[in-house]
């Protein structure tokens, strides 16, 4: 007797420990082991109902108001590599535009290249002197890199040079044609560039503008600015704007308080340039959030952005009014060159896929023939880049680690891989049909309800990442739900046992399958058959 009442104990500690699996039952008079049973059948159900869907088909995702979201992210700078910077952007920018996506907005992806400013005239007068044709048709990105960094350090010494950079600017600024010209080739370039990459990671936009695009809106942004008296002129002629009044501002150093908004000799800047892009995506798309992706040190730029779209009384910019949101991330430690070079993502994608085919090689159990090989190298590479990227909350800086990177065990990435190509050949090659149609007492198992109970936590994730907007929370349920399904693989056999037993398991599975296949999906990684 003592014994029974000890099993119903444990029993009841297993149905109450987690109200996501507790909601799909109420406590009544039926034995607890039923209720248990009831329970895993509705989630079972659940996954198998909503499919593609599941995680996103439960009363809070339904309750939202549907609103129009803007998501800026990526934004490299033309004319220069794509660094791990960008890439972090990218894959954080991704996987938010995801989620939102599939809890049923309505979401623009905005890639905003960093395409102006005196930078590019500098660059032009350095072509000039350093550039060579054959080389910039080959490889475009990485001479026009090497250009750069010579005429720049050139620059730093040379005030006649720099005095050249600034009239040439003037003249582009005021639309020159000549002045413009290798400033189009080197931003057509770039962007040709720039999708190759990112057809490589599997990320598309919906808009891919520029600085270049509002230069004139941030002309006419100074003008409402200057009418409205919110500008002071310092005596070198350049313009100030006192955000001291605003919400957004949280300290009182001048370089926070009072930000230039246009230079002395009349040329836009960055920071005004960002406000008439806010402006122009209000005006066209009304929208009711918008989100930038950027490193964690731009967060008093976009407080100012923020600021300065206040100051001109749009109610839509108030703090209070939550539809602009600054998402900064850390940085990635220990990625320097032997020069002390940032490191590009060009490299890191290449080396990984490299390191992906040479641990193939090593182990005889991964070298199994499989279609499209290099399909299959490059997404684990990329899926254990993605991955160690989205480990952590956003904002800590990370040591960036190959073994880490590389390892298909544990809290990685390409254990999530691992994982979904087990449970593919499971279903292919157990010998049993996947039928809908189960006994699910035959399923009271510690390891399987185990399995059962968190495939139901997926629910509870997405909206903590949705309500956070932090990727690493589904991620680290993930790694929960593999460790999960690992344990159940090994304690529930579905070969070899009884066929009503087999169907039930493997239909679990299957679910789990599911689940796993959602989430890596929403990351922005896509889940293999084969590896």
């Amino acid at each position: 007797m003592k014994f029974k009442m000890m099993t119903i104990c444990n029993v009841r500690k297993m149905i109450w420990k987690n109200t996501v699996f507790l909601r799909h039952f109420s406590v009544n008079t039926t034995p607890l082991v039923t209720q248990q049973q009831e329970s895993a059948s509705a989630i079972i159900n659940d996954v198998l109902k909503h499919g593609k869907t599941f995680g996103f088909h439960q009363e809070f995702f339904k309750s939202l108001n549907k609103e129009k979201v803007i998501v800026e992210f990526s934004s490299p700078n033309i004319a220069k590599l794509f660094h791990v910077g960008h890439f972090r952007s990218t894959v954080i920018g991704n996987a938010i535009s995801n989620v939102y996506l599939a809890a049923g907005h309505d979401v623009c992806k905005v890639n905003y290249l960093g395409d102006w400013g005196i930078q590019f005239a500098l660059l032009a007068i350095g072509f000039e002197q350093y550039g060579n044709s054959e080389l910039l048709k080959n490889d475009p990105l990485v001479h026009l890199n090497d250009v750069y960094v010579k005429v720049s350090e050139e620059a730093n010494s040379d005030t006649e040079l720099y005095n050249k950079a600034q009239a040439l600017f003037e003249k582009m600024e005021k639309g020159d044609n000549n002045a413009l010209k290798f400033w189009k080739l080197s931003r057509e370039l770039s962007i040709e560039e720039f999708k190759r990459l990112y057809n490589h990671m599997g990320v598309t936009f919906d808009v891919i503008t520029g600085e270049s695009q509002f230069v004139q809106q941030a002309k006419g942004i100074l003008k409402s600015l200057s009418s409205q008296n919110l500008l002071t002129t310092e005596e070198n002629g350049a313009k100030k704007i006192n955000l001291s009044e605003s919400s957004w501002i949280c300290g009182n150093q001048p370089h926070e308080v009072t930000p230039i908004v246009e230079r002395k000799n009349a040329t836009t800047l960055y920071l005004t340039r960002d406000v008439a892009a806010a402006v122009n995506r209000f005006e066209h798309h009304s929208f009711d959030r918008m989100i930038y992706v950027t490193d964690f040190s731009q967060n008093l730029h976009f407080r100012q952005v923020f600021g300065i779209l206040e100051a001109m009384g749009y109610d839509w910019a108030t703090n209070e009014a939550g539809k602009l949101i600054h998402i900064g991330f850390g940085r990635v430690q220990n990625m320097r060159s032997r020069k002390g070079q940032g490191v590009y993502l060009k490299d890191i994608l290449d080396k990984a896929e490299v390191k992906v085919r040479q641990d193939r090689l090593e182990h005889d159990t991964r070298r199994s023939n499989i279609e499209n090989e290099k399909h299959v190298i490059d997404n684990l590479a990329l899926t254990g880049l993605i991955c160690h990227d989205l480990k952590r909350t956003l904002r800590k800086d990370y040591k960036f680690s190959w073994d880490a990177i590389l390892s298909s065990k544990g809290s990685h990435g390409i254990a999530l891989q691992y994982t979904h190509c087990r449970l593919y050949s499971l279903e292919q090659n157990c010998g049993t049909s996947l039928t809908h149609d189960i006994d699910i007492s035959m399923l009271y198992n510690s390891e399987m309800m185990n399995l059962i109970e968190q495939i139901s936590k997926y629910g509870l994730a997405t909206q903590k990442t949705y309500e956070t907007l932090e990727p690493s929370v589904l991620l680290l349920y993930l790694y929960d739900l593999c460790h999960a399904i690992s344990k159940a693989m090994i304690a529930c056999q579905v070969k070899g046992v009884d066929k009503n037993l087999s169907e039930a398991r493997l239909l679990c599975f299957h679910c789990a399958r599911t689940v796993l296949g959602n989430g890596m999906r929403l990351l922005g990684t896509v889940p293999l058959d084969k590896m």
